[in-house]
């Protein structure tokens, strides 16, 4: 008889042919049947994936903010001797409002002056306080530089969230910019809790010798 139409059901190692079912050994085709996987079974765990990633990149973000504040909190800088050897240097005057016409060359102008200023407010300091602040700047610039890379990592994982739900384009920036404040925000009050606590600890300390 011959065969104009045929479809093989792996699942049921059957020949379709022109609406009926002729029954064939999977073993004489040479293959065998593929598990056929539900997608439902493995949608839960993929949801909980997903924001679990979504979270983890945020908490990679929050965490060296948190971290870079309270070693740089913690560094014996001399500020007021540092603020007061820059008072002493006069401000730059600021470039032309004509240079506006030519962003560019008005970046390049300030960014010029700073760089002078800097310069000569940093000759006057000491010894010792340019080694602090050289510290300073360099934690700093290490912390900032851990909080940007995690802070990519956590919009790449924010966009795989938005893209799997097909939510709008506006939401993403709009996430990236609650998350990104709620970092900064949770490292503003957790600073000011500390100070507030070591605060009231010294008051007690200096309340209890005259109790």
């Amino acid at each position: 008889m011959p065969v104009s139409c045929a479809d093989f059901d792996e699942g049921a190692g059957r020949l379709a042919v022109l609406g009926g079912f002729l029954p064939i050994p999977v073993s004489f085709l040479g293959r065998r049947p593929s598990r056929v996987r539900r997608p439902d079974r493995l949608a839960g765990i993929n949801q909980v994936i997903a924001w679990a990633g979504f979270l983890g990149a945020w908490l990679l973000v929050a965490g060296p903010l948190y971290q870079g504040a309270l070693e740089l909190d913690e560094e014996d800088v001399d500020r007021e001797g540092i603020e007061a050897s820059a008072a002493r240097i006069p401000r730059p005057d600021p470039p032309s409002a004509w240079w506006w016409l030519l962003p560019p060359v008005m970046y390049l102008i300030r960014r010029h002056r700073h760089a002078a200023f800097r310069q000569a407010a940093v000759a006057q300091l000491s010894a010792a306080q340019r080694e602090q602040l050289t510290r300073f700047t360099n934690k700093a610039t290490g912390w900032f530089t851990v909080a940007i890379g995690a802070a990519l990592l956590a919009a790449e994982q924010t966009w795989q969230v938005v893209d799997r739900y097909r939510w709008p384009v506006w939401l993403f920036w709009f996430l990236i910019i609650v998350m990104l404040g709620a970092s900064v925000l949770n490292t503003a009050l957790r600073m000011i809790h500390d100070g507030r606590t070591a605060g009231s600890g010294v008051q007690r300390a200096n309340e209890d010798p005259a109790a």
